[in-house]
């Protein structure tokens, strides 16, 4: 009898601990597994709201030579310096986290430049305007709506957890990078 009772696995008291412990280690590890998700996720967020500050900003310098003040020019140099770095980071480390962003990224920062350089450009040679003075009749007032949306439409996809949204995401990207292709083509060809 005492042999018989040796040689059984475990004795029906165990079984409620050993369930309870393998219960907390399941829990525990759903738990660190969901916050690096939702910690990874936080942190690409941020990095893609960062992106899209700077290159919003880029739009913004308009305003800012248009209203700039007797002997800023050299800050506003300075701004304009350190708005193309922090636009060159995000491009590079966008592109890294995924390629498709990024160039997603690129274009956004493309039009934002194309719609804000005849603004800057005529900034520039305009006089300086009186304090207080808005926006003219005449003013170039760039708009990127377009772009800004599909650039936030691309983060949104990238974001998603639903793996058909970054299916989608793929998908715009390849058949963005086939009509470049297509017009560089063309424009080789001419």
């Amino acid at each position: 009898m005492i042999l018989a009772s040796a040689a059984q696995p475990s004795s029906p008291s165990l079984w409620p601990a050993t369930i309870a412990l393998i219960s907390a280690v399941l829990v525990a590890g759903i738990g660190i597994l969901y916050n690096l998700v939702v910690g990874r996720r936080d942190r690409r967020r941020n990095l893609y709201s960062d992106a899209y500050r700077s290159a919003m900003a880029w739009r913004e310098m308009v305003y800012r030579v248009r209203r700039r003040s007797e002997g800023q020019e050299a800050e506003l140099l300075n701004r304009f310096h350190a708005l193309q770095e922090e636009i060159s980071y995000n491009e590079g480390w966008i592109k890294a986290e995924c390629p498709p962003l990024g160039r997603a990224y690129c274009d956004l920062v493309a039009a934002v430049k194309a719609a804000a350089a005849p603004g800057i450009k005529q900034g520039w040679a305009e006089p300086i305007r009186p304090v207080g003075e808005h926006a003219r009749d005449d003013d170039d007032h760039p708009d990127v709506s377009a772009a800004s949306e599909s650039f936030l439409k691309d983060v949104r996809d990238h974001l998603s957890p639903w793996p058909w949204k970054r299916i989608g995401l793929r998908r715009r990207d390849r058949k963005r990078r086939d009509d470049r292709e297509k017009q560089e083509a063309i424009r080789g060809a001419v």
